[in-house]
């Protein structure tokens, strides 16, 4: 047993009064005469005696009974034994395993229960979840910490238990404290090792059980009208079983399974249903097993997406001229992009651009970005820093950014720098409460920042900033503990159990599974199922056993309750005793009792009842705690948020509180919205301090690529932020190898420096950058760069000097290249080779089989470079292929589209219904084929369509090639039937052509197969030169080889046009394809044009291919300027890998980048690809920030670091990948198998922050709050008490009018 506050035990010295009390009774009481007569005759039958003792009676007893339990229960004791000398720290594991209801109400409910009895002295309580909370730290305030714990719940998350080992040292726990810790069975003994340094005392809770959770959920929409299919799996950890998933849609059941669950394995299922209007689809499982928790998930679908409002205000761009700006806004997922006038009211659109103002009108719209006028004159500056710790800049590769034109703009004070170059801000950004204005500085028309890849990645995350989910029809669920994007505007976000919050940022990290609502939108968040998961024990002997649920001690966790009511008990027995004593009472004649009596008992109930009130702990307004201010400390926590939760969680329960931030830089994590809007919920106030500028060097940036190969260089981007002008020493060392060590002229402001580098084996290489000023104490930063195993190339081209040009220099560049033909090209090739590059190769070269494995090796994590220009893109061939599909960038170039009437004679004879593989017959192609010739042809074209047997038919009457859907509805009625016989079909397509007014006109003929003699090859050359006499060109496409080979040749050679045979009928729609495109301006470009390298060089370019940059993908440089730019270079991602393309042979001396000694360098990187997280390696670590991401093939992996070995749990994800975030680990190097990363302090200025609202603090005004108030009615009940008592023993002070009191006889 245990006293909370000891100090009230002092009420038991009111003993002494009653006893007082009842002393006073037995020497005199009052007793009323109506006569003198009678006091004399009472007088004389008196005689004095000695004052008698107090006789211990039934009514003293249970007074004094009642005063001691009333005193205890004000000292608040506790059923438990100390476990330490005044302090103790206690860890909870909070996550989804201790949600399990093995034991009552479920595994977390009975550790805080038991956690409640081992608070004492000064408590520090840490839930352990995926992050570390601290619940309370250093508390003396033992009732608030128990009112914390039983309001604490378990969320959804894995524990941590190195981020709590490293929470603990950095709280600086006195050595000795006893550290007890409430585990699953499960993650018992990863406890134990974990905190071995602080030899816990572990208690398991719960005991081992099977366990089977939804690990993978996914939805694929389908056109309108169509079914879409939902496909899921459920993991079984334990014995075989069986299990009902029933899919609902917004609580409506769509359809259940049945499925039998392998023992440890994985059971698929899939749904096919229509949507209707969207809303919230669930895949559940039935509640048969201990842990209901992971027997969910769930998606919100949108068949109607919402899109993303885009006003753009300015000058519209003159007729034929470049518009960077609206092309990348086009691009944006669902953006429906307006052009105004004027300025828009507020809230009129989600994503607002104003161009040719210097003025900022910031809450206009969520998001708004303010540029400078296209034509506004720029000076030439650099990129030299930017800020690491923004999340809208992060990532950018800003040191790619080349030559900029800056524009002068006026001074913005409410702005922080996001990007800073030599003449001062180039990006600015300013957060407020419910906007993020963005202001830039830099020509839209000049320079290299519109080609340069941070240009789009910029609008998209502004895009996405300003509306996550747009143009989505299946919005990608959030998970838990990682951030989920809001909409900007702080919306209420709504959790699953009915609580509301107000977002602080544009980022929240949800702790629990469920569905919430965003400003009344649904929002789904997810835990699949993964290593944790598993309620299985680790060992046999980590598991203790659970006591019973109904443990009597727990349901005493609190004694003051039954104290008050056992007081309250004796004093109703009391107030009985006095009934009994009291004649006139006893005998009920109310009219006999005296005023005093009256005021007696009324004073006797109303301590009853106020005793009453206390026990019910009843809550009453009452004015709140002064205000407290803290500041919190950088030793508080590894980032801001961390050191904001350690810091509020240092103040006692009920304290109203500010804490204030110091305004130097801090590191910041993707939690510090998520933790500053819980502790504005809480009423704890955030207060930042005035902005101070360094007082001395800093390195700000220091990044190394991820992953490299052997040989290659690479560059290690490092900026510096020097206070003054001076000289520094610069050492850079991998290990204890001293790479660089040099003095480094640097001037005040920022610095940026590339110190070359190349490895030359594989392995992980750790960098230490030291900066030493002269004076000073060096500052380090750390980085790392995996340098992976080589990666053998595959060249596939035709044998001569261009293909020889780009092995050598592939092999000056450290890159083992093996080149072979086409024609010898087989599927093992591609397999063995992580990389590949197609140069100059027609799709035709290529067998469908071997296009279909190379698109194969990309989604496997592979890569693939396609260069060229007369034999790739549109004229290779690659329209209707899986090149096309591909490549991002496409050989559909709309202005060079053909303008002609075009007929396209397809033969569709019962041979056409033989399938070609997968399920497609020749027909499909057929139909496939004439669908893209058709789109190919510019706006003013006509297109007929005749599909012959034994006859033709008409299957498309000239028309217009804009009407898309009659076409492609009436091509897809041709059914297959017949013979064939071609020269009734020609006749007929003749008749459709000459209908049309068009100057050219074009036939395509299409068969495996001519009339078998039913009319002479001399009818044919009669009938095609007849054509050719009236404007018609006729080109034809044989499929097989055979008698009509020959035929269909001469037939292209009387009708001037091309001949192509085919061998497979999956070739076909890119034979078709190419012809057609032949028709219109060639898309091989020559003469003198100026191009930009991918972060390279400008150079000349005689001879390229035009191509058309696709969504998504990233432009890597241009060639031309204004409206007659094209794209030079693309990449973007397929699956796990990457493809990038390039409009030109580098090779050919005519690309203008072959002859330069530098080309190596400049073609190496393409042809490595850029690297992707999950691409080619077992593990991906990539900092975010101050975080770190860590992405892995398994659920479980552990991560080297500067602590030592660190495992880690990564979440499930839709792509088969898990991941998972660090939040602001220790800086310094971390390795993984396959990876590598460096984390420096990336610190970020906490005024940037916008905050919202108003912060409590100790200048907010009076504030009430609702309190316990048992304590103050306990206390005032024993006083009311002592009042009946005192009115009941002591004798009164003088006699009624009318009547004299004499001393009674002592009783």
């Amino acid at each position: 047993m245990s006293l909370g506050q000891p100090g009230w035990l002092l009420l038991a010295l009111l003993l002494g009064v009653l006893v007082y009390f009842h002393r006073q009774r037995r020497a005199a009481r009052a007793a009323e005469v109506g006569s003198v007569h009678l006091w004399r005759r009472v007088a004389l039958s008196t005689s004095p005696q000695a004052r008698p003792r107090v006789r211990v009676s039934a009514a003293l007893l249970l007074q004094g009974a009642a005063v001691l339990l009333v005193a205890l229960a004000l000292a608040r004791p506790t059923p438990t034994s100390p476990v330490g000398a005044g302090q103790v720290v206690l860890l909870i594991e909070a996550g989804r395993a201790m949600r399990a209801a093995d034991v009552r109400p479920d595994r977390f409910g009975v550790a805080a229960r038991r956690a409640v009895r081992d608070v004492r002295g000064r408590s520090t309580v840490l839930l352990v979840a995926d992050v570390p909370r601290p619940l309370a730290v250093n508390r003396a305030d033992a009732a608030g910490v128990r009112a914390a714990l039983e309001g604490a719940a378990a969320g959804d998350g894995a524990p941590d238990w190195m981020a709590a080992a490293r929470q603990l040292r950095a709280l600086d726990v006195p050595t000795g404290t006893p550290v007890i810790v409430y585990a699953s069975p499960g993650e018992v003994a990863r406890a134990r090792q974990a905190l071995a340094a602080l030899t816990p005392d572990v208690r398991a809770v719960g005991q081992s059980a099977p366990n089977a959770a939804v690990s993978a959920l996914s939805v694929t929409p389908a056109a309108d009208g169509a079914p879409w299919t939902l496909r899921g799996r459920v993991r079984q950890f334990g014995p075989a079983g069986m299990r009902t998933v029933t899919v609902a849609l917004d609580g409506a059941a769509l359809a259940e399974r049945r499925l039998v669950l392998a023992p440890g394995g994985e059971t698929d299922f899939s749904v096919r249903f229509t949507p209707g209007t969207g809303g919230v689809l669930s895949a559940t499982l039935d509640a048969s097993d201990v842990l209901p928790a992971d027997d969910s998930a769930q998606v919100v679908l949108r068949p109607t997406p919402r899109p993303l409002r885009v006003s753009v205000v300015g000058p519209a761009p003159a007729d034929g001229a470049d518009d960077p700006v609206g092309r990348v806004l086009a691009a944006l997922p669902g953006a429906v992009v307006t052009r105004i006038p004027a300025l828009p009211a507020a809230g009129a659109a989600d994503l607002l651009v104003v161009t040719g103002t210097a003025e900022v009108r910031p809450g206009l719209a969520p998001v708004s970005v303010w540029l400078p006028a296209a034509s506004a004159a720029g000076t030439p500056d650099s990129v030299l820093g930017w800020a690491a710790g923004d999340p809208l800049g992060s990532g950018i590769a800003w040191s790619d950014v080349g030559r900029v034109a800056r524009v002068a703009l006026p001074a913005w004070a409410d702005a922080a720098p996001l990007v800073t170059g030599a003449g001062g801000p180039l990006i600015e950004v300013a957060r407020g409460a419910g906007h993020t204005a963005v202001r830039v500085a830099l020509s839209t028309a000049a320079g290299g920042w519109t080609e340069s890849p941070a240009f789009p990645v910029l609008f998209a995350r502004l895009g996405a900033l300003a509306r996550p989910d747009a143009g989505a029809r299946v919005v990608p669920p959030c998970r838990v503990g990682l951030p989920c994007a809001l909409p900007a505007g702080l919306p209420d976000v709504r959790f699953p159990d009915g609580t509301t919050q107000r977002a602080a940022g544009e980022t929240f990290v949800p702790w629990r599974a469920g569905v919430y609502r965003v400003d009344g939108q649904a929002l789904a968040v997810n835990r699949l199922a993964g290593a944790d998961a598993d309620l299985r024990a680790a060992a046999p002997d980590a598991v203790t056993p659970a006591p019973p649920p109904a443990d009597w001690r727990a349901a005493l966790t609190t004694l003051w309750r039954p104290l008050l009511a056992v007081a309250l008990l004796a004093v109703l027995v009391e107030l009985a005793v006095l009934f009994r004593s009291e004649p006139a009472l006893r005998r009920r004649r109310w009219r006999a009792v005296t005023a005093p009596q009256r005021r007696m008992l009324a004073l006797h109930a109303l301590s009853a009842a106020l005793l009453l009130l206390a026990v019910l702990d009843v809550q009453v307004p009452a004015p709140a705690a002064p205000a407290r201010a803290l500041t919190v400390a950088a030793a508080d926590g590894p980032d801001l948020a961390t050191a904001l939760e350690v810091a509020a969680a240092r103040v006692p329960a009920g304290t109203r509180t500010t804490l204030r931030v110091p305004g130097q830089p801090w590191p910041m994590s993707a939690r510090v919205p998520d933790v500053l809007a819980r502790l504005r919920s809480q009423d704890v106030g955030v207060q930042v301090g005035v902005p101070t500028a360094p007082s001395t060097l800093t390195v700000t940036a220091f990044d190394t690529p991820g992953a490299v190969q052997p040989g290659q260089a690479f560059t290690a981007q490092v900026v510096l932020e020097s206070p003054v002008a001076g000289r520094v020493r610069l050492r850079l060392r991998r290990g204890d190898t001293v790479l660089l060590d040099g003095p480094v002229d640097v001037k005040a402001g920022l610095n940026r420096l590339a110190l070359p580098l190349r490895e030359p084996a594989p392995g992980v290489a750790g960098y230490t950058l030291s900066v030493q000023p002269s004076g000073q104490a060096a500052v380090q930063a750390v980085s790392a760069t995996r340098v992976g195993e080589p990666q053998p190339v595959l060249v596939v081209g035709t044998a001569g000097p261009g293909r020889t040009a780009l092995m050598r220099a592939l092999a000056v560049q450290g890159l083992t290249a093996r080149a072979v033909a086409p024609a010898d090209l087989r599927a093992a090739d591609l397999q063995a080779s992580a990389r590949t590059v197609l140069l100059d190769t027609p799709a035709a070269a290529i067998p469908p089989p071997l296009r279909a494995a190379l698109a194969d090796c990309v989604r496997a994590g592979g890569h693939v470079l396609i260069a060229g220009s007369g034999g790739a893109f549109g004229p290779g061939g690659y329209i209707g292929t899986t090149l096309e599909g591909l490549s991002p960038l496409s050989g559909r170039v709309p202005r060079d589209l053909p303008r002609l009437a075009l007929a396209l004679v397809l033969d569709k004879s019962g041979s056409m219904n033989e399938g070609v593989g997968g399920g497609i017959t020749k027909l499909d192609l057929i139909k496939s084929a004439a669908l893209n010739s058709a789109l190919l042809l510019s706006p003013q074209s006509d297109v007929t369509v005749i599909a012959f047997d034994s006859s033709p038919k008409v299957a498309v009457p000239l028309t217009r090639a804009t009407n898309v859907a009659v076409i492609r509805a009436q091509i897809s009625r041709i059914e297959a039937e017949g013979g064939t016989v071609v020269k009734r079909a020609l006749d007929a397509s003749l008749k459709e052509l000459l209908k049309s007014g068009a100057s050219r006109k074009h036939l395509i003929l299409l068969t495996d197969g001519v009339d078998g003699g039913i009319f002479s090859p001399d009818e044919y050359r009669r009938l095609i030169r007849r054509m050719r006499a009236t404007g018609i060109t006729v080109s034809t496409v044989s499929v097989g080889s055979g008698m009509h080979v020959p035929l269909m040749r001469d037939m292209a050679t009387w009708g001037e046009g091309h001949f192509a045979q085919a061998q497979d009928w999956r070739d076909v729609p890119s034979l078709m394809a190419r012809d057609t495109l032949a028709l219109g301006d060639s898309a091989v470009k020559t003469g003198p044009h100026a191009a930009q390298w991918p972060a390279g060089p400008a150079f000349t370019v005689t001879q390229y291919t035009r191509t058309t940059l696709k969504p998504g993908a990233t432009p890597l440089g241009v060639i031309g300027r204004g409206a007659d730019a094209d794209p030079l270079a693309a990449t973007w991602r397929v699956g796990l890998g990457s493809v990038t393309a390039l409009a030109l042979s580098p090779t050919d001396a005519r690309s203008g980048v072959g002859t330069r000694p530098d080309f190596p360098a400049l073609v190496a990187p393409l042809v490595r690809g850029t690297p992707l997280p999950g691409a080619g390696a077992d593990v991906t670590l990539r900092r975010d920030g101050a975080d770190l991401l860590v992405s892995a093939p398994t659920a479980q992996v552990t991560v080297d670091g500067p602590d030592g070995p660190w495992p880690v749990t990564l979440q499930p994800g839709a792509d088969g990948t898990f991941t998972t975030r660090l939040y602001a680990p220790p800086p310094g190097g971390y390795s993984a198998p396959g990876a590598a990363a460096g984390v420096p302090t990336v610190t970020r200025d906490p005024a940037a922050l916008a905050l919202g609202g108003r912060a409590a603090g100790p200048d907010g005004g009076a504030a009430w709050t609702w309190r316990a108030a048992w304590p103050a009615l306990s206390v005032l009940a024993l006083l009311v008490f002592l009042g009946g008592l005192a009115l009941r023993y002591l004798p009164e002070r003088g006699p009624r009018p009318g009547a004299e009191t004499v001393p009674s006889m002592p009783s």
